[in-house]
């Protein structure tokens, strides 16, 4: 197992490579809706993101700030973020001591994420930032039963929900709020995932993302057209939830966009 120096020293190294643009929200500060810098060429753990392409979030024209190698992420224009999707209008509150709320419209999933393991609860993984800035976030928690906190996640194993349903939304304690678009649903044997996967590491973040979008079995339902905007984001949150049979059903999401509660 990796020790808490080792990881503090790979956070410290990703957020060193994820520069803020004046361009994008000051929210945008404490997430990964920042500007995701391409590693160096010479660098050999890491090949660069592509350039943005149309239709995504990501700007192609670069701010006068920035420097060659850097995308905008989270659809800045004029000084402004938006989503791509339609954040809920109800008002969602966020308890002292949460790390975040997750809701997920068109499922009954709308619950606190806590900063901590407890039973029968939806949690961030402790190896996490609470400021959801890491490269691929893990949330856990439990499909099992009808009243399971993450059960409605099942639906995405639906391809016609999948597609009318992309977009799930976590409000932060300092009133930001967080959009993601799912790209994966899929079921597989439990695993520590953020032990498995370093995504701090480009090149390994890229064949992870390239792992999931390949599968081909009859419990997953993904799309591959995403796969350069996944990659350009490098901002991945994963929705672990376990099973009754032991396995976990996961979903998994890019952030596309950021903003505040008013």
């Amino acid at each position: 197992m990796e020790n808490i120096t080792g990881k503090t020293a790979k956070r410290k190294a990703f957020k060193a490579a994820v520069t803020a643009s004046a361009m994008i929200f000051a929210v945008l500060l404490s997430a990964c809706g920042k500007t995701a810098k391409a590693p160096a060429a010479d660098t050999p753990s890491a090949e660069a993101p592509a350039a943005a392409t149309t239709g995504s979030t990501m700007q192609n024209a670069l701010p006068d700030s920035m420097e060659n190698g850097e995308v905008v992420l989270g659809g800045a224009t004029n000084g402004e973020a938006h989503f791509e999707g339609s954040v809920p209008k109800e008002k969602i509150s966020v308890e002292p001591g949460m790390a975040a709320r997750l809701l997920i419209p068109g499922t009954d999933v709308d619950t606190r994420v806590q900063t901590a393991k407890a039973e029968h609860t939806v949690y961030l993984d402790p190896s996490n930032s609470t400021g959801f800035n890491d490269p691929n976030t893990v949330l856990h928690g439990e499909a099992d039963t009808n009243d399971a906190a993450l059960h409605g996640l099942l639906a995405y194993g639906d391809s016609s929900f999948f597609a009318k349903n992309p977009y799930l939304y976590l409000y932060l304690p300092d009133k930001t709020i967080l959009e993601y678009k799912v790209f994966a649903a899929y079921t597989q044997p439990s695993e520590n995932i953020l032990e498995q996967h370093d995504c701090y590491d480009f090149s390994t973040f890229s064949s992870y993302i390239q792992e999931i979008l390949s599968q081909r079995n009859m419990s997953s339902v993904t799309d591959t057209g995403m796969q350069d905007q996944i990659l350009q984001t490098w901002c991945v949150l994963t929705i672990q939830a376990s099973m009754s049979d032991g396995s976990d059903y996961i979903v998994q999401a890019t952030l596309t966009g950021a903003g505040s509660i008013q």
